[in-house]
């Protein structure tokens, strides 16, 4: 069971986990932006319910690990 930077079948994962969806995504800085992504699979059908996007500029003086 390894799903961490893994392309999985939402089925099998909740299947294993035992779960009836999975929330996945991340989160990336990309010079002056950051962009958060995320998505909720329905895991008895291994389809996307709800998925969003967040984009937004941060500040030069912001680290990526205090954001």
């Amino acid at each position: 069971m390894r799903y961490r930077g893994t392309v999985s079948d939402m089925r099998t994962v909740g299947h294993e986990l035992g779960v009836g969806y999975v929330l996945s995504g991340g989160v990336r800085r990309s010079g002056d932006r950051l962009v958060v992504a995320s998505e909720l699979a329905e895991t008895g059908r291994g389809t996307v319910v709800w998925a969003s996007r967040f984009d937004a500029a941060v500040p030069r003086t912001c680290s990526p690990s205090r954001i």
